[in-house]
């Protein structure tokens, strides 16, 4: 193979470990938030309940949130999804919030 791989992500993402809640089905699921970028997010959940709620996603509240509608693109038997935001300027605000505020974490420590 000659051609070098080239990463598919348009949005640079950041580490940013949280607690999160997923809407599954209109209950909240808690989530463990991985890294985030505008155009979405990787996150863990109890690989027990993988099977049950991958496909049942319906949104993710981030910081108290409204609901930001996400889709599900991959996952992986220990329990790690990404997701892309199904409205990428609806969740700007909020993306933008926990950006910042991580850049700020990062230059104080």
């Amino acid at each position: 193979m000659t051609a070098a791989h080239s990463d598919r992500r348009r949005h640079k993402r950041q580490s940013h470990p949280m607690a999160i809640e997923l809407i599954v089905a209109d209950r909240p699921i808690l989530a463990r938030l991985g890294d985030i970028s505008q155009g979405g997010l990787r996150f863990q959940v109890d690989p027990e309940s993988l099977d049950y709620i991958a496909d049942k996603i319906d949104a993710v509240r981030l910081y108290g949130s409204g609901p930001l509608a996400i889709r599900v693109v991959w996952g992986f038997y220990d329990g790690t999804i990404g997701a892309v935001f199904e409205n990428p300027a609806a969740a700007l605000p909020v993306v933008t919030r926990i950006l910042d505020e991580h850049a700020e974490y990062a230059e104080a420590s």
